[in-house]
């Protein structure tokens, strides 16, 4: 509950919902929040908070280093380019930007941006990019996204550099994800690994097993 809460109204509402749950709702023995920050959760709450990753669904490793999928496209990134309490701009800016995008597809870059699909065509489309893209949220936090890009076994994740967001969970650079600071870091890293298949293999490997 706490997390569906969160993903509608965000960081702030939670700890409010949370609040409002101990004093007027029946009593809850455990909490569980999307985040692992989950100090401030539990003195809103009264109660013990535990962290719980959602979106790690092992539907998402269906194809897990199944090699016959075959790879369609080099990076992939789906969801609003708009959206509230993210850093959404991050997103646009690197694939969004017609003139990112024309250079990336001059090198011959394969770029999927369908913008939202159902979940069996979701899977299936992770399965079949190289590379895919996701930013931290607001509150210093990593989404549903990483866990399902990490969870397939099969797409590289390239995502913003956030120690704050990461060092909670253990998620470091180089060994479980590629990371960067600007859009020209973000294309740099992602031409460098679509040049360099065994150290992209190599992470995702990492990535799946962690």
């Amino acid at each position: 509950a706490a997390s569906d809460v969160y993903k509608r109204q965000g960081e702030y509402q939670v700890v409010a919902a949370l609040r409002a749950h101990v004093q007027v709702g029946p009593a809850a023995p455990l909490v569980v929040a999307p985040g692992p920050h989950v100090a401030d959760y539990e003195e809103a709450a009264g109660v013990p908070v535990r962290f719980w990753p959602y979106g790690a669904c092992t539907d998402y490793a269906l194809y897990a280093f199944n090699d016959s999928v075959g790879y369609r496209h080099d990076v992939g990134f789906t969801g609003s380019m708009d959206r509230y309490n993210k850093r959404y701009h991050l997103r646009s800016i690197a694939l969004n930007n017609k003139t990112v995008r024309a250079n990336l597809g001059r090198r011959g870059v394969r770029i999927f941006t369908p913008g939202w699909l159902w979940p069996t065509h979701y899977i299936k489309a992770m399965a079949q990019t190289k590379v895919w893209f996701a930013t931290t949220e607001s509150g210093e936090h990593v989404g549903t996204r990483f866990y399902e890009v990490m969870m397939s076994g099969r797409a590289l994740l390239l995502c913003d550099r956030n120690r704050l967001a990461y060092a909670a969970i253990g998620l470091v650079e180089g060994v479980h994800a590629a990371m960067f600071n600007t859009t020209d870091e973000a294309m740099a890293t992602l031409l460098y690994y679509l040049r360099h298949e065994e150290e992209r293999k190599r992470i995702v490997e990492n990535a799946r097993r962690f």
